[in-house]
């Protein structure tokens, strides 16, 4: 009798240990208890196998960081949470002053804001990150250069911004941001070393309240080719990964169609590519801090003929324009048939004749191009990969499946 009680205190005291181990959640640094939040869990044997089972829980190897727009929530479903190990919310825009924008010109809510406060899907985004060890974000936006050049020298505005900040991850329970700063053209001086300045701020700021909190920010491919206000060897000191925007090196605007994100190609055939620009951001910041963005997209030209890299024409409304192009709408296009393949780049591409008679040609990225990516990411050690956006191959599960060939491993 005697031993069979010490049996179920020992028994009773490790079951205890490892439910606790999981009350502190994993990667927000949140309290929660898993009996409340977890409604199918309403016995101590199920208890115990819940917790179990999350510890057994397969996860990526490297950081696999996604964006999920608000114009995306609607794909919630489609998500495998399994393959990540961030998202982050796109997005709550600021103002010159620090406040969040939560209108727009013609009076309308702001359609961010507004899914973020009111919406319904962003909450369920957020339990299933947590259940899944998900890291949840939310991206502090600023696209105009006024309210950028406001905001960075207004340094009262940055306690009235952390203030809005930290209210809005209370109340969602979550502890991480990722800061997208685009100011086009060259920047005032110093506002760089002002932008720098205020993600230390915030990270500062954030840590103090919850030393688990993470900052991001978000980079511009050519960082290294144009005056931005992204200076990386500092940003990299101040924040805990930089999120590379690597895409963009061809868009709907360009006089050429070519590669979004072509891995090789400089100088001979392409301006830049991704091979230069990841030498560029390792010789000013460690690899251990870098997260290479992909896109889920391509862009669908109007061009002058079939060759490769074909002369964009002006559209208009009789023969279309060109257009940006979800990875979804391109893998589901009737014209997708002849697909062919950019060697330096390592893109597939197509050209077709639309019915309007127009000659199109479609540069995109699939399984075996983002394969490309990958590889790229490991061999240089990078902290990992990113994914501008999720939702975009909407029910497609081949790139879902990519990613488990390539990050995944058991804890």
């Amino acid at each position: 009798m005697v031993k069979i009680r010490i049996f179920i205190i020992i028994f009773s005291l490790l079951a205890l240990a490892i439910a606790m181990s999981f009350i502190i959640k994993q990667g927000s640094g949140d309290v929660y208890s898993p009996i409340i939040e977890s409604k199918t869990v309403n016995s101590p044997l199920k208890f115990m196998e819940a917790i179990f089972k999350s510890s057994n829980l397969e996860k990526p190897n490297k950081t696999v960081f996604g964006f999920l727009p608000y114009w995306s929530l609607g794909e919630e479903n489609n998500l495998d949470y399994q393959m990540l190990t961030d998202i982050a919310y796109f997005a709550l825009y600021v103002d010159g002053k620090g406040n969040f924008i939560t209108t727009t010109e013609d009076g309308t809510a702001e359609p961010g804001y507004l899914a973020w406060k009111e919406g319904a899907t962003i909450k369920t985004v957020i339990k299933k990150a947590k259940e899944n060890k998900v890291r949840m974000a939310l991206t502090i936006a600023a696209h105009n250069n006024e309210d950028i050049e406001s905001l960075l020298v207004c340094n009262s505005c940055w306690y009235t911004l952390y203030n809005n900040i930290l209210k809005e991850l209370l109340d969602k329970g979550i502890w991480d941001i990722n800061l997208d700063f685009e100011h086009m053209g060259v920047p005032p001086h110093l506002l760089d070393a002002r932008y720098t300045n205020l993600v230390a701020f915030l990270r500062n700021e954030l840590t103090l309240r919850n030393a688990n909190a993470k900052v991001t920010v978000s980079t511009f491919a050519d960082s290294f080719k144009k005056v931005r206000i992204t200076n990386i060897s500092q940003l990299a000191k101040v924040s805990d990964g930089l999120f590379i925007m690597a895409y963009d090196f061809y868009r709907p605007t360009s006089d050429k169609a070519g590669p979004v994100a072509p891995i090789g190609g400089y100088p001979d055939k392409y301006d830049y590519d991704l091979t230069e620009m990841l030498a560029d951001y390792k010789n000013a910041a460690g690899s251990d801090k870098l997260i290479l963005g992909v896109p889920y997209y391509g862009y669908n030209w109007v061009v002058e003929d079939v060759n490769p890299n074909s002369t964009r024409i002006p559209g208009n409304d009789v023969l279309g324009f060109s257009i940006s192009q979800n990875y979804a709408q391109i893998a589901d296009s009737d014209y997708k048939k002849n697909i062919l393949w950019d060697e330096e780049a390592k893109v597939p591409y197509f050209t077709y004749t639309s019915s309007t008679g127009a000659t199109r040609q479609v540069y995109f990225e699939n399984a075996d191009s983002l394969k490309e990516k990958y590889i790229l990411a490991k061999k240089e050690n990078l902290q990992g990969v990113g994914i501008w956006a999720l939702g975009y191959d909407e029910d497609k599960k081949e790139l879902w499946q990519l990613l488990r060939d390539e990050f995944l491993q058991e804890e």
